[in-house]
């Protein structure tokens, strides 16, 4: 399966990424998540990506930021957050185990794992923007507010640490999709505590 093939149903979605279907579907009704989805008329499936965008979503909004502003920048992030995961057409053959396999394994080292900027650029236009960036500091989101004298709307930046906050969300991607029998466990894992040993190096520690 591609990274952006849409195979996974929303609760698969919301339990990966530890957010209520409440408040995901607020974020796709009020904030714009996901534009395509609505009034489809059928059940709504999402893929990889939408996963890793949902998930900085929530990340950002559990970090003071508004929904409309989470959401906003998550949907910012689609493009780059594929451009980590390094899009490939191999995958096209391949289950989502082993594509979540592959993206983790891409980054072996902690240090080389980027971040994800967002914030607003100044001028006028205010601008929200996003961008990848090598990481300089340890903790997975800090949030800063700088407002200036002759503007009333703060700069906002936020940085998201990736290489804490993507295997955690991968890793439980494939373990409940096994759980329900859609994918199988990997072949060198056994439980999910054998997941994180496995992904330790990936990680920023605590």
């Amino acid at each position: 399966m591609l990274l952006t093939d849409k195979v996974f149903f929303a609760s698969t979605l919301c339990s990966a990424i530890g957010c209520s279907p409440v408040t995901f579907r607020s974020w796709r009704n009020r904030n714009g998540l996901f534009p395509e989805t609505q009034s489809s008329g059928v059940w709504n499936r999402f893929s990889i990506v939408d996963v890793l965008v949902a998930s900085v979503a929530y990340e950002l909004t559990r970090g003071g930021i508004s929904a409309q502003t989470a959401v906003e920048a998550a949907m910012k992030a689609s493009g780059p957050l594929k451009d980590l995961c390094g899009f490939s057409e191999s995958d096209k053959e391949k289950d989502v185990t082993e594509v979540v396999l592959r993206i983790l394994k891409k980054w072996p080292n902690r240090t080389e794992f980027p971040i994800l900027t967002v914030g607003r650029t100044l001028g006028r236009e205010h601008v929200l923007c996003v961008e990848l960036k090598k990481p300089t500091e340890m903790p997975i989101l800090r949030v800063f507010e700088v407002p200036g004298p002759e503007d009333p709307i703060p700069l906002v930046v936020s940085i998201v640490y990736l290489a804490r906050l993507l295997p955690d969300i991968l890793t439980d991607l494939i373990f409940n999709e096994a759980e329900y029998g859609r994918t199988r466990f990997p072949t060198e894992l056994s439980s999910k505590e054998n997941a994180v040993k496995f992904f330790s190096n990936a990680r920023m520690d605590d």
